[in-house]
């Protein structure tokens, strides 16, 4: 069994803000924006809970697949 997991957004500005950004967008906007984490220190501080998390589904999704 493979499980693949992902975390993330699908805000289109999300990496601008994450990351930054300096320069010219595809839309000719010019930006010089530094950068604003968010995504990252939000995942960092609760790691211990998403971990348990993902352990209670896989368990769950384990007894299913046994039964």
């Amino acid at each position: 069994m493979k499980v693949v997991i992902g975390i993330g957004t699908d805000v289109d500005y999300a990496r601008r803000i994450e990351y930054g950004f300096v320069g010219p967008d595809s839309l000719g906007r010019v930006y010089n924006q530094r950068a604003q984490p968010y995504l990252r220190p939000a995942l960092d501080e609760n790691e211990d809970a998403i971990v348990k998390e993902i352990g209670t589904v896989l368990k769950m999704q384990i007894m299913r697949a046994v039964a």
